[in-house]
C-alpha cells in the first residue's frame, strides 16, 4: 500500500495514524477510548523524548518512565524535571475515528451492553497498519530478503537453544502481485512451543541469560520475542506478522512457503 508520508487523517500524522491501527487493530475490536489511550502514550514518550534531547534527563529515563501511561495523570515531574500538563485526548480520538470512519479504514462492529461503539479494520485499515515509511526497494531485493527469512527459520528449528519452533511461513500483500516496487516484505508466521518439563523456569532462564532489565511478563514473552528478532535479523523492510492475523482476515490472502513438522516427543 503506497500513502503520502506527509498526510494527515483526522488532524494526526499518516505516521500515528498507522502506529494506532497497529497498536489498536491486532485485536478483533477496538473503541474510542483505546484509541484515547494511544494518543496519550505517543504524547508521552513525545515528552520524554524532548526533555531527553533537551539533556534535562537522561537517555534512561524513557525506558524507566515510557511504559508508565499514568504518570503524567498522576504526577508533574520526572526526577524533579517538570513537563506540560497532559491535555485531554478524548476529543481528539473521537475526531480520528470519524475520519477512519469516512476514509474507510475502520467500520462499526457492535455496541457493547454499555452502549460503547467498537469497531474493527476493514481491509484498507489492515493494509494501512502494514505500512512501512521506509525507501522502496526492488522484487530482487525482496526475493533476497524473503530467503534469508527461510533460512534463518530452518536454523532456528535445527537448533536447541530456542524455545519455540517455526512451523509455517505465509507471505503476503504486494509480494505475491505483479508489483516491482515495495515498500517492505510481508510475512506472517506460526510458532508452536517445544516441550520443555517447567515452561515459565525455561522462559526466565532465558531472559535473565540476555541480561535485559525485562519486566515479569516481558521475560515471560522473552523466548518469542527473540526467535522473532532471529528472524527479523534487524531489517526495516521485513514486516512480520502471526498467520492466525490471516486466519482471521481471509480476504487478506497468503501463501505458504515454508512448514516444518516438530520431531515426535
Amino acid at each position: 500500500m503506497k500513502v503520502d508520508r506527509q498526510g494527515a487523517i483526522g488532524g494526526q500524522t499518516i505516521k500515528a495514524v498507522r502506529d494506532i491501527l497497529a497498536n489498536t487493530g491486532r485485536y478483533l475490536s477496538f473503541c474510542v477510548a483505546d484509541v484515547e489511550e494511544q494518543l496519550q502514550k505517543a504524547w508521552w514518550r513525545a515528552t520524554l523524548d524532548s526533555l531527553i534531547k533537551q539533556a534535562k534527563l537522561p537517555p534512561e529515563a524513557r525506558g524507566i518512565f515510557g511504559q508508565d501511561w499514568q504518570w503524567p495523570s498522576d504526577h508533574s515531574e520526572v526526577w524533579g524535571v517538570p513537563f506540560e500538563k497532559m491535555s485531554s485526548f478524548a476529543p481528539p480520538a473521537q475526531k480520528l475515528i470519524k475520519a477512519l470512519l469516512k476514509e474507510g479504514l475502520i467500520e462499526e462492529l457492535n455496541r457493547d451492553a454499555a452502549g460503547v461503539m467498537f469497531y474493527c479494520c476493514t481491509i484498507q485499515g489492515q493494509a494501512l497498519r502494514m505500512v512501512r515509511f521506509v525507501p522502496r526497494i526492488n522484487r530482487h531485493k525482496v526475493e533476497a530478503l524473503l530467503s534469508g527469512v527461510l533460512k534463518r527459520v530452518a536454523a532456528i528449528n535445527a537448533s536447541d537453544e530456542l524455545l519455540h519452533w517455526v512451523t509455517e511461513v505465509r507471505v503476503f500483500g504486494s509480494y505475491l502481485t505483479n508489483a516491482e516496487d515495495f515498500g517492505d516484505l510481508d510475512v506472517a508466521i506460526k510458532l508452536e512451543r517445544r516441550p520443555v518439563a517447567k515452561w515459565s523456569n525455561a522462559c526466565f532462564a532465558i531472559a535473565r541469560a540476555s541480561g535485559k532489565n525485562l519486566t515479569f511478563l516481558d521475560a515471560f514473552s522473552y523466548p518469542e520475542t527473540l526467535t522473532r528478532q532471529r528472524i527479523k535479523n534487524r531489517s526495516r523492510y521485513i514486516s512480520l506478522h502471526d498467520t492466525s492475523e490471516l486466519d482471521a482476515n481471509p480476504a487478506m490472502g497468503g501463501k505458504t512457503v515454508y512448514r516444518f513438522m516438530p520431531p515426535k516427543g
